[in-house]
């Protein structure tokens, strides 16, 4: 598989269940992404560059 030249270490936390969504935490200068599903075994995030 090739290497990704695009990709960028992220360093992750726990974050908050509450409120769901996409949420700026301006305290830690970070985004907490919370959502739910009843039957999802997987969950794919994309984060693209403007």
């Amino acid at each position: 598989m090739p290497e990704n030249k695009h990709a960028t270490s992220w360093f992750t936390t726990e974050g908050s269940a509450f409120p769901l969504g996409a949420t700026w935490v301006a305290d830690e200068g970070a985004y907490n992404f919370a959502l739910y599903s009843k039957h999802a075994t997987a969950v794919t995030l994309l984060l693209f560059r403007e």
